[in-house]
């Protein structure tokens, strides 16, 4: 896990310092729509649900508001993000694994939000190597908590986005139905194959 260093600003004269200790902030999870381009913060998705036989995890698109003011003859106050951190616990009574390097990880982004911005990132937040070590059946599901944090710079000085946490039920089947036989399809049924932006 990243471990970000903490930017204290001294009384020393000259000393390099930034206030962007919380000027990122992580908004919501962003609904990706039809044609996986949804960037409108009024459509979000407020719990996530994903199976354990999905063929890739469970991706979000968080909402950043860099909420720096920019100045006239200042600094640009743009975020340059370099990644996040992602923390998984279980607050039900299921649980998948408790392995370290599954519960706890750092991914790499390469993200830039302008001052009074905000953009939304595509990045996994549960792998499927973690849903692969999930164990629930029928209608019961495993409730997983998410913590995600991205970390970067601004001015000069280290950035930390603040945390959000984000609920995914944890499924076996759930997402599935089953229709039976090909051959006895009628060509009459909703079939949805998902999408690309899972």
């Amino acid at each position: 896990m990243r471990k970000a260093s903490v930017l204290v600003c001294g009384l020393l004269m000259g000393a390099a310092c930034t206030d962007a200790g919380e000027s990122l902030v992580i908004l919501q999870n962003s609904d990706p729509g039809a044609n996986c381009d949804g960037t409108s913060l009024t459509d979000f998705i407020s719990q996530g649900v994903i199976d354990v036989n999905s063929d890739r995890g469970y991706t979000m698109r968080p909402v950043l508001e860099n909420q720096a003011l920019e100045e006239a003859q200042g600094p640009s106050r743009r975020a340059q993000l370099e990644g996040y951190d992602v923390d998984i616990t279980y607050p039900g009574s299921g649980s998948c694994s408790t392995d370290g390097a599954l519960t706890s990880f750092s991914r790499l982004v390469g993200v830039s939000v302008q001052a009074g911005s905000t953009a939304v990132v595509g990045i996994e937040l549960l792998p499927v190597e973690l849903l692969r070590t999930c164990s629930v059946s029928g209608d019961a599901v495993i409730d997983v908590v998410a913590e995600v944090q991205f970390f970067g710079t601004m001015d000069g000085g280290d950035l930390e986005s603040t945390k959000f946490k984000y609920p995914v039920q944890v499924c076996d089947g759930c997402l599935v139905e089953d229709l039976g036989m090909c051959a006895d399809l009628t060509g009459a049924e909703s079939i949805k194959n998902g999408s690309s932006c899972n």
